[in-house]
């Protein structure tokens, strides 16, 4: 009597199938999603635009909630330091409509991240400007958008791979550190510091694809900075 042939096993090819599209999952997760979504993952955004009251250090500060980036600052209160976001070019909070803007981490993202921080007690950056960056350039000046002249910084100055570009013969000149990209997912970015109130320090990071629109650019985060501001009493 024949016997009935064994049906094929199937489940190696069905398992090797599934690790398949496991890592597949595991790789567009990690290569296409993370990066679209990471500045928003961890971070319960709100669009309301309650007024938060902050003190950073004595100084009072009005802003709204969906200014602050991260849900516990939401709280208010005193804070050793506040952090914000906005998009360019109008510097407008976080909002539904502006939601895709939020979350791209393009070299051309609007997205400006910004830090308030109490005053450090020292040179401010005009005069690091002057007595400590102007130490380290190396080589030729670099011609920058819009009248901004650009600087390499030399290695082992603790500034390796930055280039400062500045607004040459202003008594308060525009002044930014650009530092290079460091992956494919984390393009080149700039950080610029200014005053604001009686001691605080506005530091704001941008993507250096909009190094072109600085002045329209600084005007605005000023602007923005000094509206936070609570009326002195």
């Amino acid at each position: 009597m024949t016997q009935p042939e064994t049906p094929p096993r199937r489940w190696p090819l069905v398992l090797v199938a599934l690790s398949f599209v496991v890592m597949l999952g595991i790789w567009v997760v990690d290569r296409v999603l993370m990066p679209v979504f990471q500045p928003l993952i961890g971070q319960k955004v709100t669009s309301a635009r309650d007024v938060v009251r902050v003190d950073i250090l004595g100084e009072a500060l009005r802003v709204p909630a969906n200014y602050i980036r991260f849900s516990d600052q939401r709280r208010g209160g005193r804070l050793p330091r506040l952090d914000l976001f906005a998009v360019l070019p109008d510097l407008s909070g976080f909002s539904a409509e502006r939601e895709a803007d939020f979350s791209d981490t393009s070299a051309t993202s609007p997205l400006v991240f910004i830090a308030i921080t109490p005053r450090e007690e020292g040179p401010n950056v005009v005069v690091r400007l002057a007595a400590v960056y102007q130490r380290h350039f190396t080589g030729a000046p670099i011609a920058g958008p819009d009248g901004l002249i650009g600087r390499t910084m030399a290695a082992g100055s603790g500034y390796d791979g930055e280039t400062v570009y500045f607004e040459a013969g202003s008594t308060s000149p525009f002044v930014a550190r650009c530092f290079p990209a460091e992956t494919t997912t984390a393009p080149a970015s700039c950080l610029r510091e200014l005053e604001i109130g009686l001691g605080l320090t506005l530091l704001y990071r941008f993507r250096a694809h909009h190094l072109g629109g600085w002045r329209r650019m600084d005007d605005s985060v000023t602007r923005l900075g000094r509206s936070l501001l609570a009326p002195s009493p």
